[in-house]
């Protein structure tokens, strides 16, 4: 079989190299790596281009900068493997139990697609500080209505959100249309993937760590980028119509499925309030409040606290507990910078 390795690139000159590597190192006998330089400002197009001379089976597309999905959709369209993969720029892979997973999918023509396990590299000053390991709570080929069951833990374990911990058959994404939403600029990666699995019959998960993601320092970045969005739930809506086909009846299956709408809400207030003053707070709790009203869904213990600070509109203490959350992370960041910790961290860039 023919992969398709598909890696938007923009402003990554210090790891381009790296991943393509890693790449060449699967052992494939046929593959493409496809690089899309979308208008990087720094030497990652020159980059491509080198890579390219060196490597006939690398392939590099220059275009005016569109965003990540539109240069991920630039690569699926005109790829030609039997399967696809969407990689960043300035990530990791473990080449031969990426070999491995391959072999098992050739094996096998009963699946349109496989997840796989990842794990986020916290950096500081090009060291590790903190490596965490998720890996999928499901193992093996898995029918449809097995993995909504389980829906809710393969999103707690990030088995869902990212799009770089998943192998795509391409006729399956083609038959079905699967590109990605060019209009969204945040959790893109988790729409696309919910609609690919919505669309699929059977998925492989392979538990083991294979992806190495490079998790910036940078905590309010995504709370900067949803200051761009009016209000949190016009983004949980296009996440639930992505879902909504996996929803054949209720109970269970739709408990799982509205505790992961949940927790993403959740998760998308802490980031926007983290950046967000007193009014805007106070907006985000009353769009909170407006989309939990009528709903039935059992808030777990650990998120409860948090829930009810929204419900009941109590903005300082969230302005207070979004200070504490700050200067614990600037502790964070001496306690990285003391010799102690680094002896006792190491001085690791890559693996």
């Amino acid at each position: 079989m023919k992969v398709s390795f598909i890696i938007p690139v923009y402003n990554c000159e210090q790891y381009l190299r790296h991943i393509v590597c890693k790449i060449e190192n699967v052992r494939l006998t046929d593959y493409e790596i496809i690089l899309i330089d979308d208008g990087s400002t720094d030497n990652s197009g020159g980059i491509c281009d080198e890579l390219a001379k060196l490597n006939a089976n690398i392939l590099c597309i220059h275009q005016k900068n569109q965003g990540v999905s539109a240069a991920r959709n630039k690569g699926l369209t005109i790829s030609s493997g039997d399967y696809v993969c969407f990689f960043d720029a300035d990530d990791d892979i473990e080449s031969e139990k990426l070999y491995r997973l391959l072999y098992k999918l050739e094996a096998t023509d009963a699946v349109d697609m496989a997840v796989f396990g990842l794990a986020f590299l916290y950096y500081h000053n090009e060291k590790i500080y903190r490596k965490e390991e998720q890996n999928t709570p499901l193992q093996g080929i898995i029918e449809k209505d097995i993995w909504i069951q389980n829906i809710y833990n393969l999103y707690a374990e990030n088995s869902i959100s990212p799009i770089w911990n998943k192998v795509f058959r391409r006729d399956f994404l083609m038959e079905h249309g699967l590109y990605l939403r060019e209009d969204m600029f945040l959790y893109e990666d988790l729409e696309y993937s919910i609609r690919c699995m919505a669309s699929s019959n059977k998925i492989l998960f392979e538990p083991e760590i294979i992806y190495y993601y490079r998790q910036s320092e940078d905590e309010g970045n995504a709370g900067r980028r949803l200051k761009r969005i009016n209000r949190i739930s016009e983004l949980v809506v296009r996440i639930e119509t992505a879902v909504a086909p996996l929803i054949t009846k209720s109970g269970a299956e739709l408990q799982e499925i509205e505790e992961l709408l949940l927790s993403l809400y959740l998760v998308l207030a802490r980031e926007k309030i983290a950046v967000s003053d007193a009014k805007q707070i106070r907006q985000i709790c009353d769009d909170f409040a407006a989309w939990y009203r009528g709903r039935n869904i059992e808030i777990p213990v650990e998120n409860q606290n948090y829930a009810e600070l929204l419900q009941n509109r109590k903005v300082w203490r969230l302005i207070l507990k979004r200070k504490y959350i700050r200067i614990r992370h600037k502790i964070a960041v001496v306690l990285k910078n003391t010799r102690i910790y680094q002896k006792l961290r190491g001085n690791t860039k890559w693996m």
